[in-house]
């Protein structure tokens, strides 16, 4: 079977990525979409050696935020002095402002940095995670945001914090909807909040024919979850993650295929929340190491303006247009 590389045919390319991610000790920023022209990321300098752990200090880390209608590459000294401060050894969730102008970055076991991207303003969120993992939402307003603590596909806590008042968070209501909370990937209000429940938001993992449930549900006041569409799983049983939109009115798959031999292909679908109006954006062709082993994930990622997706392969930043 020839590989099918009809992804990168319709994709336009961004960026080169060569030393744009680190190591597990020297986490990854990004890259994030601040706007449908801005792309926020870090680069790495330094000697490394993985078998030495000691020269992981030697990496230093700098943000930039890459203007891709001119190339330029501007760095931001106030972020790169703020994510220092850090030093994290791992990153449980990322996530920028709608407006581009915060950047949320959460410390597992420990600190959420709540940063200005351009700006030197930063705040921490103190460890509250009783053993969690923890992740962060923006809502629409780039004021105000939330913090979900959980485990096992369940949240244990959820907090409702403002930017203009440090403290205190506002608790939100987490009894008989902790399966709800945790599955909860955009928050389109306080009372609109959209989640998938189904592959695992984060491995992926899938059986054939799998089906994924799409949800609403209020925060505050807290509402019951309401189902609002059913959605099969487009034809992978190796892996299939979805990427709800900023709208919350489609859905982007990423999906690896088996195939004869030692050939992957990885697609890239988009549907509606309802599951209708399934199509494939493209695919690309990978080697695979083994029978189980899965390709290279190409790190969806929703544009701002929810006209475009972008993807990484073979250290490259590409884009594609979605239609509809």
């Amino acid at each position: 079977m020839e590989p099918d590389d009809s992804l990168l045919r319709k994709a336009t390319l961004v960026a080169r990525t060569d030393g744009w991610f680190g190591t597990r000790f020297r986490c990854t920023l990004g890259p994030l979409w601040i706007s449908d022209t801005e792309v926020l990321h870090s680069r790495f300098t330094g000697r490394y050696d993985p078998n030495r752990l000691e020269t992981r200090y030697n990496l230093r880390r700098t943000a930039y935020v890459l203007d891709t209608r001119t190339g330029r590459d501007a760095r931001l000294p106030g972020l790169t002095r703020a994510l220092a401060e850090m030093e994290p050894e791992i990153v449980d969730d990322e996530d920028v402002s709608p407006d581009g102008k915060w950047l949320l970055w959460s410390e597992r076991w420990g600190r959420c940095l709540l940063a200005s991207v351009k700006g030197t303003e930063t705040r921490t969120c103190p460890e509250d995670d009783d053993g969690c993992y923890r992740w962060v939402r923006w809502l629409p307003d780039s004021r105000r945001w939330l913090e979900f603590f959980g485990c096992n596909g369940r949240a244990h806590h959820v907090l409702l914090h403002d930017v203009r008042r440090p403290k205190p968070a506002q608790h939100v209501p987490v009894a008989g909807r902790e399966d709800a909370l945790c599955s909860i990937t955009c928050v389109l209000s306080l009372d609109r909040a959209v989640g998938i429940m189904g592959p695992d938001r984060d491995l992926g993992l899938s059986e054939p024919n799998a089906r994924a449930e799409v949800f609403r549900l209020g925060l505050l006041p807290p509402t019951p979850v309401r189902k609002v569409g059913v959605v099969s799983v487009p034809r992978g049983s190796l892996r299939s993650v979805p990427h709800l939109s900023p709208d919350g009115d489609r859905i982007a798959w990423e999906v690896d295929v088996r195939l004869p031999g030692s050939l992957c292909r990885t697609e890239a679908w988009v549907c509606r929340t309802d599951g209708a109006a399934m199509r494939l954006v493209g695919s690309v062709t990978s080697v695979s190491d083994s029978d189980t082993s899965s390709p290279p994930s190409l790190r969806l990622q929703w544009l701002p303006g929810g006209r475009r997706l972008s993807f990484e392969w073979q250290d490259r930043l590409y884009t594609v247009p979605v239609r509809g």
